[in-house]
């Protein structure tokens, strides 16, 4: 069975972030930097930096997710609160 799943660095490419996304944005251009023509880490210490500095990006990506979802959730919730006032009203 022939694995049909895009590289990583063609998911990049094609990853289309809104504005706010800055944590997110500063992760996928790390990780397009680090899946071009980079170099393997000749060190431990260079090693440990760059999955840190990867780490450190993705978790604040990952905050940044959960933060948007909290805040669609709360629109959603005003929207159907909006609503079911509207329905109440035309009844």
């Amino acid at each position: 069975m022939a694995d049909d799943t895009p590289d990583l660095r063609t998911q990049l490419e094609g990853t289309e972030l809104p504005e706010a996304m800055v944590a997110s944005a500063q992760l996928v251009a790390l990780l397009k930097r680090y899946t071009e023509n980079q170099p393997i880490p000749q060190t431990r210490e260079e090693s440990l930096r760059i999955q840190s500095e990867i780490g450190g990006t993705h978790l604040a990506s990952h905050l940044e997710v959960l933060a948007n979802l909290g805040d669609i959730d709360r629109q959603l919730r005003q929207i159907g609160e909006m609503l079911k006032a509207l329905r109440e009203q035309q009844a």
